[in-house]
């Protein structure tokens, strides 16, 4: 097979390193990566994937299968697999193209009994992909078939998490400016290109320094003193960044002062265990490897899959599934408006979904499923459980005890139920457990026409508030 990459130097990771039981770098062509125009056809870009063991290490590779995110939202990567085509710098690898419904999936198989990766690796071109047309973070995986394996486990996949930027048709692809963004060294040496730091880590951004030309920085993070007309960098060549705490994009203008001529050039620096201001999703996040930490109320209208947990100082809503595969944890609350599974636990003040699923829950305050509290008072009223909860019956009569007989109808069975009430002792009452979707009916009554109070609650919400005064006609 013509592989289609020769032995050029490759430009520096521009946008993420991964690690799994091998090193992962990414760059692309043109860099940055934009999203495609609205109505224009998809633009084309490059992705070149390089492989490699760690120095001194070697390990044996039988396959890969790198994954990308297919679809319409920010999140995804690519639109479709149409005009996709791979290069590979070692013709011992063949590879195939497959789509799912949320993925185009590349699987490079190796000759033989596999492929030693060294100190050379492999670089892997994707080539021709047609950019989707929402910007945002975006991502690919790579699954490795390698050896060691670890006994009894799955190997997760490698996910490396970039950027896509708004399209901007000015922005210049190989600029001569050369924008970069480098690790923060303090003494003012150069230092390696920086496109993953740690939250709290400083960056250097660096460019070519030209005469006759007016410069100005935009973005977060820039200086203490940083305001909307961006920071005037004329007659630099560096800038040190404040400490960043979320993935951020800067972007340098460069105007020439005779011509006019004015062009953009960005960066973009991904930051580990990112500390959001605020998040809206219209589409599903995942992969995401790291904790995600939110200083403010947070909605996510698409499907969240959270790989290291969440953390939440505000309130936390989602109005579809969540999944948490590490630890949800929240300082006010969590309202999920489909099913909530954490593999870990749940430490949270108020806590309310569908379905719960965990391990540990603990709730400061309530834990409520779906569905009001509910009230039946008259024969022949009927309820339909939303969902798993509790049937409380109680009857109650000012000035002195009363008994009373009830029957409750659960999907047209019979279950007699006794009660005997008092004002001085409102906790005389019959509780009976409920499964969503049985309908409770109920019949009988309260000698002398005093009155029958049946609750229906999901399941720890609101107890405590079954009391006659709180409920009398």
């Amino acid at each position: 097979m013509t592989t289609g990459i020769t032995g050029e130097e490759l430009p520096p990771p521009a946008y993420a390193l991964g690690r799994g039981a091998l090193d992962h770098a990414l760059t692309s062509a043109p860099f940055p990566l934009q999203a495609g125009h609205v109505t224009a056809p998809l633009n084309r870009a490059d992705l070149d994937l390089v492989i490699s063991a760690a120095p001194g290490e070697e390990v044996l590779c039988r396959g890969l299968v790198i994954e990308l995110p297919m679809g319409t939202t920010a999140q995804d990567l690519v639109e479709s697999a149409d005009g996709i085509s791979i290069a590979l710098s070692d013709d011992f690898w063949s590879w195939s193209l497959e789509t799912t419904d949320t993925a185009v999936r590349c699987l490079l198989t190796a000759k033989d009994d596999g492929f030693i990766f060294d100190e050379d690796g492999l670089t892997v071109g994707l080539r021709g992909l047609g950019i989707n047309r929402e910007h945002g973070n975006t991502y690919l995986k790579v699954f490795e078939d390698s050896e060691p394996l670890e006994l009894n486990t799955t190997r997760q996949p490698v996910t490396l998490v970039f950027a896509k930027v708004p399209y901007r048709p000015e922005i210049e692809s190989g600029s001569p400016n050369r924008f970069s963004a480098h690790r923060y060294s303090g003494s003012g040496a150069d230092t390696a290109p920086a496109t993953l730091v740690k939250a709290g880590s400083a960056v250097t951004l660096r460019w070519q320094y030209r005469e006759g030309v007016e410069r100005h920085l935009f973005g977060q993070y820039l200086s203490a003193d940083y305001s909307a007309p961006g920071t005037d960098v004329s007659h630099l060549s560096r800038f040190d960044t404040e400490p960043l705490q979320r993935a951020t994009t800067f972007t340098l203008r460069t105007r020439h002062q005779e011509t006019g001529e004015t062009t953009y050039d960005t960066v973009t620096v991904q930051v580990d265990s990112p500390t959001l201001a605020g998040l809206t999703l219209t589409g599903p996040l995942s992969g995401y490897d790291g904790t995600l930490t939110l200083a403010v109320p947070v909605t996510v209208d698409g499907e969240l899959v959270a790989q290291q947990g969440i953390e939440a100082s505000s309130a936390f809503h989602a109005s579809t599934a969540v999944s948490v595969r590490d630890t949800l944890t929240t300082e006010v609350g969590a309202t999920i408006d489909g099913p909530l599974q954490v593999d870990g636990s749940i430490e949270v003040l108020d806590v309310e979904a569908q379905h719960i699923t965990t391990g540990n829950l603990t709730a400061k305050k309530t834990v409520k499923m779906f569905g009001d509290t509910r009230r039946l008072g008259l024969a022949g009223d009927s309820l339909t459980a939303e969902s798993d909860g509790l049937c409380v019956a109680h009857a109650f009569y000012i000035g002195s005890n009363i008994g009373a007989n009830f029957h409750l109808h659960v999907n047209g069975d019979q279950r007699p139920m006794h009660a005997h009430a008092s004002m001085r002792h409102p906790s005389q009452a019959v509780f009976m457990p409920m499964l969503r979707g049985e309908t409770l009916t109920l019949s009988g009554q309260v000698p002398g026409g005093n009155t029958t109070l049946v609750l229906w609650m999901p399941f720890g919400g609101l107890a405590n508030s079954v009391h006659p005064d709180a409920h009398r006609p």
